[in-house]
Order: C-alpha cells, then structure tokens, then sequence
C-alpha cells in the first residue's frame, strides 16, 4: 500500500502553488476591510468632519457612513473579492493542470478501493468523473453564486449548497455502483483518516525485517474504526476563499491532506491481535508522534491565529499552518 499521507501532501502542493497567492491577497485583505469598517463604528474613531443631511453623528461625534453609502461599498466589495478566483477559473492552463492534480489524487485516496469494486473501464471513468464532481462542488456554487441578482451567497449559504451537491452526487454515485458497491465505497471513504494512519506504519515498516502486510493492515484499519466509532476526523482545508471578510466567512474549495487518525490506548491494546512486538512498537511510536504533531498544530494555532485585533478565519489556519508543519 503505497504512503496516502505522502501522495496528498505532493499531490495538493501542485494547486496551492495556484491559488495560495490568491488566499494570501485575500487575507491580507482583511485587515483593510476590518479598518475600513471600523471607522464607521461608534465609539472606535472620532472623524472630525461637518455632517451634511445624509450623514449622521453619534453622541460621542463619531461619524456613521449613511446606509445608502455602506451598500455600495458592499456591492463593490463583492464584485472584486473573486475577481481573482474567476481569473483563474478562465485560465485553460490552470483548468487542466488542476484537472490532472484531481485525478492524480483520486489514485492516491481511492486507488485500493477502485481494485476493491472491480469496476469495467466506463464505470472506473464515471466514478473518477462524479468523484471530482464532488471534491469541486464548493468551487463550482461559489463561481455559480457569483451572478446571482443578490450578489455572491454567504459562507454558510454555500456550504449548505456544496452539502446538497455532493448528496445529490452521492446518489449518481449509488445508480453507478449499485447498492452493494456503493456501501463498500462509501465505508472506505469513512475510513480515510484511519488509512492515513496505517499507511505512514506501512510505510515505516517496509524497510525493517517486520514489514506490514496487506491483510494487516486492512485488519488494523477495521480495529480503528471501531475504536473510533462516531468520532470522525476531518481533512485538513487545503485552499479557503474568503467569501465575506466582514464576518469572516471561508468556504474551503480544495480538499486538504486527510487527517491521520490519533492512535488511542485501546487502538494499541486491540493491535497485539494483528501485529507483532516490533510492529506493534513502530505503532506506539507513531501514536506519539501524532499526537505531538497534533500538538504543535494547535498551540501554533492558539499563537498565530489572532493578528492584532483580526481573528484569521479556521479554515485559513488550517492552510497557512499545515503547509508550514508539512
């Protein structure tokens, strides 16, 4: 079993390098906008200036835009925060190196489970097809969004979206599959963060005398999921707009590195019962270093994630942060 952590951390490089400049802009916008917005608030900036009859004043002389003046500056501010985003989306060279990027990806996540389905060569093409389909659809609302009459929908309106897309993707997915096949797809997809964990062992032991095997580590992997049970481990964002700076709200539009999974007492008590001293050793060793590296993400986070009086938006930690530690 090839390394699932290594393939998606090259792999997703290849598109940050795109788009990682655009987010930064993005970011960097914040603080303008934030400023902006917050010598229109009372009580935070005194601007000495005479009103006129369409601007008001508060009680402490602080100057309030008028309403008329804040929406045009919202209609201006929507028209240009995706100006980028849809100068890339235009550019044919980016559209294939990111189509390339996907399907490259999709071997590395869903290479095992592809062997798994014995699918015949147009029902591995439309699966690949409804595969990044789905890891596009926050992208593609997004982009959609952008003509709407009411200007581009909030974060949370498009996750929402994105969420109803990729259920109705789900279901062309089933009418592919069939029933049976579909389960086996969609446990194996439940179960990445599990993967990531066991392929890194995997990896780690293919060059000592006690090398994991394949039916090993499928076995370790059901045991993890056990153990886990509803505790699930999100991916890591890769790539975040950021779709309305005033509230912060960041729409993650490129699927990140999968999570490796924590490696949990009971994990390693179960594990005797598929691997021996030296693996089960390796596997103790690699829990810690999770958890220490889980660590690091998070006091990182707790340290960075404010810059003067402007919190940075989750799912934007998650990209600056992880390419750094990565």
């Amino acid at each position: 079993m090839p390394s699932l952590r290594t393939v998606l951390t090259s792999g997703l490089s290849v598109v940050v390098i795109a788009l990682g400049l655009l987010v930064w802009r993005q970011h960097q916008a914040i603080a303008a906008l934030q400023a902006h917005a917050a010598a229109a608030t009372p009580g935070v900036l005194t601007v000495n200036v005479v009103p006129s009859s369409s601007v008001r004043t508060t009680g402490t002389g602080a100057t309030v835009a008028p309403t008329a003046s804040v929406g045009r500056e919202n209609r201006l501010r929507d028209e240009r925060r995706l100006e980028g985003l849809a100068e890339l989306m235009e550019n044919p060279k980016f559209l294939r190196a990111m189509v390339s990027h996907q399907r490259t990806m999709l071997d590395g996540r869903f290479g095992e489970l592809f062997r798994r389905l014995d699918l015949n060569d147009e029902e591995l093409e439309s699966l690949r097809a409804l595969l990044i389909e789905k890891q596009n659809a926050a992208l593609d609302v997004l982009m959609v969004s952008r003509g709407e009459v009411g200007g581009t929908l909030t974060g949370g309106e498009i996750k929402q979206a994105a969420t109803r897309a990729r259920s109705d993707i789900d279901e062309m997915i089933r009418q592919t599959l069939g029933d049976e096949r579909y389960g086996i797809y969609k446990a194996y997809e439940a179960s990445m963060p599990q993967r990531s964990t066991v392929a890194q062992l995997q990896q780690r032991l293919s060059y000592t005398d006690s090398p994991l095997e394949p039916r090993q580590a499928e076995a370790l992997v059901d045991l993890m999921v056990e153990v886990s049970g509803e505790n699930t481990v999100s991916s890591r964002p890769g790539v975040s707009v950021i779709v309305d700076p005033s509230d912060q709200q960041a729409v993650p539009i490129v699927q990140g590195a999968a999570e490796s999974s924590p490696v949990t007492p009971e994990m390693l008590e179960l594990a005797g019962r598929v691997l021996d001293s030296r693996q089960l050793k390796a596997f103790t060793d690699l829990g810690q270093e999770l958890y220490a590296a889980a660590m690091v993400v998070d006091l990182a986070r707790e340290t960075m994630a404010t810059q003067g009086n402007h919190k940075i938006p989750s799912t934007l930690e998650g990209l600056d942060i992880h390419l750094l530690l990565q």
